[in-house]
């Protein structure tokens, strides 16, 4: 399944071109479209404020790569798990970094 963000730019390429095609669009115009539509659906994550902000796919390569589970609630996104070199199982949410606990 492809993300939205995806669809929206296949979408608005597919649409430039039928409109270049026909000369209902100039090439400048239609390449703005298709630029405004790359940039309107991408958020560099260094300009992220918040963990809810992140892409679900930055979560899920984490899942994938590292093994880290998330704890969601309403969703937000409030914990992590991972396993640690002992093989324990080990949850730290984000109360508890916000306090210093962990």
């Amino acid at each position: 399944m492809r993300s939205t963000a995806a669809l929206k730019i296949d979408e608005a390429v597919t649409v430039g071109l039928t409109c270049l095609e026909q000369g209902l669009d100039s090439k400048a115009t239609v390449k703005q479209n298709i630029l405004t539509a790359v940039s309107m659906n991408c958020l560099p994550i260094r300009e992220a404020q918040s963990v809810e902000e992140l892409p679900v796919e930055v979560f899920e390569l984490f899942h994938r790569q590292l093994g880290l589970g998330f704890e969601v609630r309403a969703g937000k996104v409030v914990g992590v798990s991972f396993t640690t070199p002992e093989g324990k199982l080990a949850t730290v949410t984000l109360s508890d970094i916000e306090r210093g606990e962990k």
